[in-house]
């Protein structure tokens, strides 16, 4: 469907192609523990009920649906591990479907009459366009048969008469020409207008594609990445190793996100815009000081809020956890989860430091912040260097380093391609100064 207008759709069938993406997009992978499921359906809800109160019908209702697919039909039957669950996960999460379900088919009446709004404005431009066609059409004839016309008459006129003649066509035929040549440009206006609702709604789809990815928790950071689906790699996984040799020079604060209080409206990827209080780095920086006065790596989790079609970083929850120079473990998952549930946050990435390394991100890096990033497009790993006095806001390329990285099956230190970019600065973030950053430290 690139290239044809969605709103052309019939708005039921567009709303049960869009429920049946969503299912069919809805895996279970069974060697992720189920308790993380239970978790990311949690933050999952979350950030359904935010688009439900701002009257976010689409996005609310992809939500919902993708909960009750995941929660009713794919963990019970496809993941081993459901059964053995907590009681009072259970029992929890059959709750929320409960409830998801009136609001699943409340969001659905709402997305229809949207579809509806614009299935009309396209009935009605279909319609102005055949009637723009007929028009031209009969004009053409017209034309037609005036040529026969006055090609009958020339043919019994004198010289003078055929060049006075000839003259007055030619006079008509530049004005015929300027109101073509005006049709053809309220026309070409037209079809840039559609073709700019058509890729807007192609963006929205593209969200809601990722709405409906497989659901993959948090995970610890330095912790390797739970298996994914997809071709094996034919190469023996190299030992891990020390590598941070590669060099990115970087500024303390990148350029695109000096001065910018206020939330961005536009991206390259539409993302939502992702406000990170301006002393974030510094404070935290200041809590890893012991760490990195011993060369040690320290991480924290980045929580925060959604409202008004952006995210707001408001906590750092800094886990117990253990370190090296090149990488950093948080321990005791539940405590951070508990933290998360209590101040209703979403986790919005991660944070970590180099301590005697530039700001990038490694192969270990890159696996770490995958799963943030397929659960949420917008997660962001910022990299704290403090000798090379460098910060780095960085994502996952989502064309080329998301789909790589979630495909590599090795550990530890190891080489991918670097061409194109496994990952990038993040355009879509923006430093505030009219709110600190929390701090909520668990060792």
């Amino acid at each position: 469907m690139a290239m044809e207008v969605l709103g052309a759709l019939e708005p039921s069938t567009r709303v049960r192609q869009l429920a049946e993406k969503i299912a069919d997009m809805v895996a279970v992978d069974a060697t992720i523990p189920i308790k993380r499921y239970f978790r990311s359906g949690k933050e999952m809800i979350k950030m359904a009920n935010v688009y439900y109160d701002e009257e976010d019908w689409e996005r609310s209702f992809c939500l919902y649906n993708k909960y009750i697919t995941l929660f009713v039909e794919k963990l019970p039957k496809n993941h081993p591990g459901y059964k053995g669950s907590q009681i009072e996960d259970i029992k929890e999460s059959k709750k929320t479907v409960k409830a998801a379900f009136p609001r699943a088919e409340e969001t659905k009446i709402k997305v229809k009459e949207r579809y509806q709004v614009e299935y009309d404005r396209w009935l009605a431009q279909e319609q102005k366009r055949k009637e723009e066609e007929s028009r031209l059409a009969e004009e053409a004839r017209q034309r037609e048969e005036q040529e026969r016309l006055q090609g009958e008459r020339e043919a019994a006129m004198g010289e003078e008469e055929r060049r006075q003649l000839r003259e007055e066509r030619e006079r008509q035929s530049l004005a015929g020409q300027q109101r073509i040549l005006e049709e053809q440009k309220a026309a070409l206006l037209r079809e840039q207008q559609q073709e700019q609702e058509r890729r807007e709604e192609e963006r929205r789809m593209e969200e809601q594609a990722w709405a409906a990815q497989t659901v993959i928790p948090p995970i610890r950071p330095g912790a390797p990445p739970p298996p994914y689906d997809g071709p094996a790699s034919p190469t023996t996984p190299i030992p891990p190793a020390v590598d941070r040799s590669l060099k990115v020079d970087r500024s303390a604060k990148p350029a695109h996100l000096v001065g910018s209080g206020a939330a961005q409206q536009t991206n390259k990827y539409g993302f939502r815009t992702v406000m990170v209080p301006d002393d974030t780095t510094v404070r935290f920086m200041h809590l890893a000081e012991p760490y990195t006065s011993r060369n040690v790596e320290f991480c924290g989790i980045l929580a925060g809020k959604l409202a008004q079609h952006a995210f707001t970083i408001t906590h750092i929850v800094i886990p117990k956890q253990e370190g090296t120079s090149d990488s950093c473990t948080a321990l005791n998952e539940e405590d951070m989860f508990d933290v998360m549930d209590k101040n209703d946050l979403i986790t919005l990435g991660w944070i970590h430091t180099h301590p005697s390394q530039t700001a990038f991100l490694s192969s270990v890096d890159l696996h770490t912040h995958c799963p943030y990033q397929i659960m949420l497009p917008e997660a962001l790993a910022i990299v704290c260097a403090p000798k090379h006095k460098e910060i780095g806001f960085f994502s996952l390329t989502p064309d080329h380093g998301l789909k790589l990285v979630s495909k590599c099956t090795q550990r530890g230190f190891h080489e991918h391609p670097k061409h194109p970019p496994l990952f990038e600065d993040s355009e879509h973030c923006s430093l505030i100064n009219d709110l600190n950053i929390q701090m909520v430290d668990l060792r």
